[in-house]
């Protein structure tokens, strides 16, 4: 499964269902329960004042820009800013807890109203799913405008559609993909692992998802060209080797999606590859079958194994000296 159990992160995942359950099946509050902050009319106002009304831009960090958008805004417009910014930082593992809230209390502090995060939310903050990348600090604006966007469209569908994307993933990450705009990708594959953390990996970088499809395609016999749905069938056909709960970063399975790039690190690339494909077990009856596709079956390799640094001779691998 996606879902990371290698570190003590069971507060991070029910955070996320909480907001599923105020945000998505209800209208109320990560912060002060039964207050409706994430209705469609807060939603709107919010929308009005930070969608519709971008900032300019000047070197002002994002947390001053926002200051000047939510200027005059209803309490409850301000809540719901916090309660985003909370959503957006929750799987951010490379931001400091301590920078996470104080952005969250800043905006808090403009409703007059005191409110707190709750301690058990609040602690989430020092932890964090995954390393997050550039745009996801530098476009934190793109990042907060794919929430509010989507909660929003979420209001508008039918109750039969929502019920549906709540019980499917793949229905789900249509309606989040609905959403789509310049750097707002990490955001959204945020939200969909947070959402279904069973089914899409925790990862932000689309260019880390194609490099793994792209290196362990192989692995399975019809690629859907959906990453996700790809990167799910990989997973499966690893799971025998790694288990349930492995995550590609882990040493083991990060050698195989981003090999040693000298020419000996390409040899052993390129015969796991071929020891990997699908039906290569079926080639031979004998005990050693797993070791007989290099010689059995090279056309599949020859051309790129070239390319690679590495000869084929007799129909067997060879690497090159240098």
């Amino acid at each position: 499964m996606a879902r990371r159990t290698d570190r003590n992160l069971k507060a991070v995942y029910r955070a996320a269902e909480r907001w599923v359950d105020v945000a998505l099946r209800d209208n109320n509050s990560l912060f002060t329960p039964d207050k409706p902050i994430w209705s469609a009319e807060t939603l709107n106002d919010f929308y009005g004042r930070f969608v519709a009304n971008p900032e300019d831009d000047s070197a002002d960090s994002f947390g001053v820009k926002l200051g000047r958008q939510l200027d005059g805004a209803p309490p409850e417009t301000s809540q719901l800013a916090a309660e985003a910014l909370y959503v957006h930082f929750l799987i951010a593992s490379s931001i400091r807890g301590e920078t996470k809230r104080k952005q969250i209390t800043d905006v808090l502090d403009r409703t007059g109203l005191n409110i707190q995060i709750p301690s058990d939310l609040n602690e989430t903050l020092d932890l964090g799913i995954v390393s997050v990348g550039s745009a996801f600090n530098t476009r934190r604006d793109a990042q907060i405008r794919l929430i509010v966007e989507f909660a929003r469209h979420w209001k508008t569908l039918r109750e039969e559609r929502r019920s549906e994307c709540l019980q499917d993933p793949w229905a789900m990450k249509e309606e989040v993909f609905a959403i789509n705009f310049p750097f707002s990708g990490p955001q959204a594959a945020a939200l969909l692992h947070m959402i279904y953390p069973e089914t899409f990996e925790a990862m932000v970088s689309n260019e880390r998802k194609q490099r793994i499809t792209r290196e362990l395609s192989h692995l399975i016999e019809s690629p859907s060209g959906d990453l996700d749905r790809d990167l799910l069938a990989i997973r499966q056909q690893l799971q025998e080797r790694f288990g349930e709960e492995f995550q590609f970063h882990y040493p083991a399975v990060l050698e195989l999606w981003e090999p040693d790039p000298s020419k000996w690190g390409q040899f052993i690339r390129w015969a796991r590859r071929l020891i990997d494909y699908p039906g290569s077990s079926r080639m031979s009856e004998t005990t050693n079958s797993r070791a007989q596709p290099i010689s059995r079956r090279p056309e599949l390799l020859s051309n790129q194994a070239r390319r690679d640094g590495v000869t084929i001779c007799s129909g067997h691998l060879v690497r090159q000296t240098i």
